[in-house]
């Protein structure tokens, strides 16, 4: 892609609220981008069809596109790993929803085949793009707020553990806690400019038919000698 002029072609994996989402905003408020595709889930074919876009029968076909030059993982997440060292192998740049994937070993093995194909990656921590965020870490980078000592950070899910998606609540999909959570883990590594260092947790059911938690409280330490609190 040396040709600065020319649009990113983008093939979405995965059609549910995320896919559209990534769908709707590539369409609509990236000007170097375009949609060519949609692949993966029962209802991709009728979000190809609401935007005009090719729809591919297997996940194969749309990282064989010529024309796909970007693919936006928003997939359940075990399926992350799998369809994200594909793309890099397909050649294509990735975007993947968070999490990045389900373990440790996951995420390391999509991170070799990115370099070994060279091709980028990011999560989509969109905690890092909000302007008040973004305004509180520049305060933070500039000195003028001073050292931090401690966070203090709260994740809710609007609507209650109802209001989640079935597939949210499988214990194989991590639960509540890295599937929305994450981005208050991100939030305090990003803005202490640290790493976590320990991690104390005690999370509850709140739903006898839930497999995962339905509150957690997590007590952190950050490398920089901050503390933080979920």
């Amino acid at each position: 892609m040396n040709d600065r002029t020319r649009k990113v072609g983008v093939g979405i994996l995965g059609a549910g609220f995320m896919g559209k989402t990534y769908a709707e905003t590539v369409t609509k408020m990236v000007n170097r981008a375009e949609l060519m595709g949609v692949a993966c889930g029962s209802r991709s074919g009728a979000l190809a069809e609401e935007y005009g876009v090719a729809h591919f029968d297997g996940v194969e076909d749309l990282l064989a596109s010529p024309g796909i030059d970007a693919v936006f993982i928003a997939t359940p997440h075990p399926l992350h790993a799998e369809w994200a060292i594909r793309a890099a192998e397909a050649g294509k740049h990735i975007l993947i929803e968070k999490p990045m994937a389900s373990s440790v070993e996951d995420c390391d093995r999509i991170l070799e085949a990115c370099h070994k194909h060279s091709v980028h990656s990011t999560i989509a921590f969109s905690q890092r793009t909000r302007v008040c965020n973004r305004a509180a870490k520049e305060l933070l980078d500039s000195g003028k707020l001073g050292k931090i000592h401690h966070i203090r950070t709260c994740q809710t899910v609007p609507g209650g553990m109802p209001n989640l998606p079935k597939w949210q609540m499988e214990k194989e999909n991590l639960g509540t806690l890295f599937g929305h959570a994450i981005h208050n883990f991100d939030a305090v590594r990003w803005l202490t400019g640290g790493e976590i260092a320990t991690v104390y947790a005690k999370c509850r059911s709140t739903d006898p038919a839930v497999t995962t938690e339905g509150t957690a409280d997590v007590l952190m330490t950050v490398d920089t000698g901050a503390t933080a609190y979920l």
